[in-house]
This record gives C-alpha cells, sequence and structure tokens, in this order.
C-alpha cells in the first residue's frame, strides 16, 4: 500500500511539474494550470523511486528494513555533498554495501569544481576495477549552475563544457 501511494505521488508531481500553465482563451474562462488526470503519461521506470545517498542522508542499518519496504531501487551516491568533496574509498565502500542490502542500482557522482580528471577516473578505477563492484551509472558534478552560490566562483558555461569534457575522457 505505501509503495502504491508513492507511486501515486510521484506521478502527481510529475504531472504538475510537466505540465505547462495554459492561459484562457475568454474572459470567463480564468488562466491557471489545467492538468487533466484523464490523460494518460505513460508506463513509470522503475527508476523514479530513487534517492540521493550523502553522510547526511545515510540510511542507518535498524532502517535497513524500512527502506527495502519503500522498494528504492536507485540509489546516488551524490548531491551537494560530490560537489564539496572528493569520494574516498571507505565511503564508497560504505556506500555499496548500503545499496546492495536494499537491493538498489548505485550510481555515483564525481566531483567536478576543484578536482581533476585524474581524480575522477580514479574513483571508477577503485570502484569497478580494484573493488569489482560494477558500477554501471555514473556523473560528472551535480549542479554546475549553483557553483558561482555555493562556492563564490566564477564559472562559465565554456568551464563547464571544458572541464566536464576533460573528466568524462579520463
Amino acid at each position: 500500500m505505501r509503495r502504491l501511494l508513492t507511486v501515486w505521488l510521484l506521478i502527481g508531481l510529475l504531472a504538475i511539474a510537466f505540465t505547462a500553465p495554459v492561459l484562457a482563451d475568454d474572459e470567463d474562462t480564468p488562466a491557471g494550470l489545467v492538468v487533466d488526470a484523464s490523460q494518460s503519461l505513460g508506463e513509470i521506470s522503475p527508476y523514479v523511486l530513487g534517492s540521493n545517498y550523502t553522510p547526511w542522508t545515510s540510511i542507518p542499518f535498524d532502517l535497513i528494513p524500512a527502506a527495502q519496504a519503500l522498494g528504492i531501487n536507485y540509489l546516488r551516491l551524490g548531491g551537494g555533498f560530490s560537489d564539496e568533496r572528493d569520494l574516498y574509498p571507505d565511503f564508497i565502500d560504505m556506500f555499496i554495501v548500503v545499496a546492495r542490502m536494499i537491493d538498489a542500482e548505485p550510481a555515483i557522482t564525481v566531483r567536478l569544481l576543484h578536482s581533476t580528471p585524474e581524480q575522477s577516473a580514479e574513483s571508477v578505477r577503485y570502484t569497478n576495477i580494484e573493488r569489482g563492484y560494477g558500477v554501471r551509472y555514473w556523473s560528472i558534478g551535480n549542479e554546475p549552475s549553483l557553483f558561482q552560490t555555493m562556492f563564490r566562483t566564477d564559472y562559465t558555461t565554456e568551464d563547464y563544457n571544458r572541464k566536464w569534457r576533460a573528466h568524462a575522457e579520463a
């Protein structure tokens, strides 16, 4: 029941987020947001039920059964945490343990700002070669549009494109 409620809540949020406001064609009809609940948006991907994982959003071991019951099947080591620090092997290991315990597909975000392509490549090497975890989903940086605000740095689209490409190629 809880999973069904979560799915319907997500459907509602997606419908609101992806429905553009409609302007009225005449004066008698109020302008605003219109949601047609009778229209199907298609099948929901099983990866919709995901979450970020960071030190401040980790899942305590005594709550593992509750996390399993929620059906979280995609867990991302990322968020602002990934923009602020490099990933250390012990944290990657703990993340993988938790992802496996709740049967979630792990995804990892490597640091972009104040990092090097070599550091990103080392995270991939450690995770998938040395430890053999087989993480298939990787992202580079979290929200570069926040770099200027969070880190008080001048960061342009050109900077992002150049740095992202270097990390991706590494």
